[in-house]
């Protein structure tokens, strides 16, 4: 077939080809990286891989930190943490 791409190359240029629990598996391998709960919990896949740095969206809830891929998502999460803790 002329012009198609190889399978190993589809499957790294398009994430939504995972569940977001393989997504999240495979971000949270990455050293330096977490995933946004609010991004995987609405399975948002494209903005779940948070790179952590300084200033990183992040908050604390029962000695676990958080990471967010926005303070949009940091603000979301504070207002309903039962809604994507645990799931």
């Amino acid at each position: 077939m002329r012009g198609a791409l190889p399978l190993s190359i589809l499957l790294a240029i398009l994430p939504a080809c995972r569940t977001p629990a393989e997504e999240a598996e495979r971000i949270a391998a990455r050293p330096g990286h977490a995933v946004c709960a609010v991004c995987q919990c609405d399975g948002d896949l494209g903005c779940m891989d948070v790179e952590v740095g300084p200033r990183t969206p992040q908050t604390e809830l029962d000695g676990r930190t958080y990471y967010f891929c926005s303070e949009t998502c940091r603000t979301a999460f504070l207002a309903n943490p039962g809604a994507y803790v645990g799931r």
